[in-house]
């Protein structure tokens, strides 16, 4: 079954709502998701349990992490608390997920207090119950085998937070960064709606297998498979304080793959379902311009630049002889149509080019999807591909530049492809 999973954002979003509603819709995975707790250390400092309860009358989940008695302070430092992961029991992908978790509330602390990434000190993530509720949401990410994500529109909250800078306006600042890119609202309920860990995660399923921060409002056409509801502690005025999680299973409507993973679909699931078992269209903007006067040095760091812009989805330039008989670099940026101004003028700024072609196209694309998988103890990404026929499988290069030798990395190569697909075959 290829599932996708749609979050409705109904109280907000929190570490401990997010857990809760994925056991409460997936109910096998709570004992590995406590297994996976307990190999990380973290139930040496807390205490794990779920409780069944209501909200505004609703039957609903609570994950609910409260400091043991065995408990001590922990050091704030980003730095200490990767390694405290890295040096645990964890399962390797689920290492993996939680670290890149934390890394994300790291990078949005760099940004809003301007330090180095190794140099962060956590200021809005609580206590040993935010890295429980890290650790558990890399557990059953992983382990429920999730093929795409959505979520309705993120409500703000209204108020103020104490932080130790002083009073600041709702979200706090490290929510407030991790939310860029995210469609919000005000729904007039007041007090913290998303917490830094519930943005955090929104963030990791919310990005697409290029690292292209994907918010899917709309949910993905299919059967309706289960439906959890994960709860906060705070009661709100007006609403649940829930989090309530659909899955659907998207094969069962014309998508013909049993490819299961991680973040999501390259493109929007419903988009996907209109059309072949193996293909999908989407528009995008192809950006043309030629450049004469740059070195390549020069223009090798600015396109790096734009490559890393928000909405871009590729960046590639071509050699040959311009007006004149010089020498000139023909570059082509793809990217999302509603970036196309901002991807503009990041050309115009970090070329030397006068004026850019701006072309809308449609495009045709396989059906894929990343998965994580391990080998030799190592976490190895992996592409699959729907294709007319067959599918295939591709290891990104990156996680092969250990091996001795191109035959080696190749060997290798072969045998995770081999592999998988033996257990796609048999799923």
């Amino acid at each position: 079954m290829m599932q996708h999973v749609h979050l409705d954002l109904i109280g907000g979003m929190a570490g401990d709502m997010f857990a809760a509603a994925l056991i409460d819709a997936f109910p096998q995975s709570l004992e590995p998701c406590l297994d996976d707790l307990c190999a990380s250390g973290v139930l040496d400092y807390v205490d794990v349990r779920m409780d069944r309860g209501t909200s505004h009358g609703l039957q609903v989940q609570r994950f609910i992490v409260e400091k043991a008695e065995r408990s001590h302070p922990r050091t704030a430092h980003y730095r200490d608390l990767a390694e405290f992961l890295r040096n645990s029991a964890l399962n390797e992908l689920v290492k993996q997920r939680s670290l890149a978790l934390l890394r994300l509330l790291a990078e949005a602390e760099s940004t809003v207090h301007g330090v180095k990434l190794d140099d962060v000190h956590f200021h809005e993530i609580a206590d040993w119950d935010s890295i429980a509720d890290v650790v558990a949401a890399g557990s059953l990410i992983e382990r429920n085998q999730i093929g795409s994500w959505s979520c309705g529109s993120v409500p703000m909250g209204s108020g103020e937070v104490q932080t130790e800078h002083g009073v600041m306006p709702l979200p706090a600042p490290a929510a407030m960064e991790l939310l860029r890119g995210f469609t919000v609202h005000d729904d007039c309920e007041s007090g913290e709606r998303v917490t830094p860990t519930g943005a955090a995660i929104l963030k990791y399923i919310m990005t697409d297998a290029d690292g292209k921060l994907q918010h899917r409002v709309q949910r993905a056409a299919g059967a309706v498979a289960n439906v959890g509801t994960g709860a906060g502690i705070r009661e709100l005025f007006g609403r649940p304080n829930i989090v309530r999680c659909t899955v659907l299973d998207i094969s069962a409507v014309r998508l013909n793959s049993s490819f299961a993973d991680t973040h999501s679909l390259d493109q929007d699931g419903a988009a996907i379902l209109e059309l072949a078992d193996d293909m999908a269209t989407d528009d995008v903007v192809e950006l043309n311009f030629a450049v004469d006067d740059m070195t390549p040095e020069e223009l090798a760091v600015a396109l790096d630049h734009i490559r890393v812009t928000d909405g871009v989805l590729d960046v590639s330039s071509e050699f040959g002889m311009g007006k004149k008989s010089r020498a000139v670099f023909n570059v082509t940026v793809l990217c999302e149509p509603h970036q196309e101004e901002l991807i503009s003028r990041c050309c115009f700024s970090q070329t030397s080019t006068l004026g850019i072609r701006v072309q809308h196209i449609k495009r045709r694309v396989l059906v894929r999807v990343e998965k994580f998988v391990e080998d030799d103890g190592a976490a190895v990404s992996v592409k699959l591909a729907q294709r007319p026929g067959c599918r295939s499988a591709k290891v990104a290069s990156d996680d092969l530049h250990t091996l001795p030798s191109l035959e080696a990395r190749r060997r290798k190569a072969r045998q995770i492809h081999s592999r998988l697909l033996a257990e796609q075959d048999g799923d």
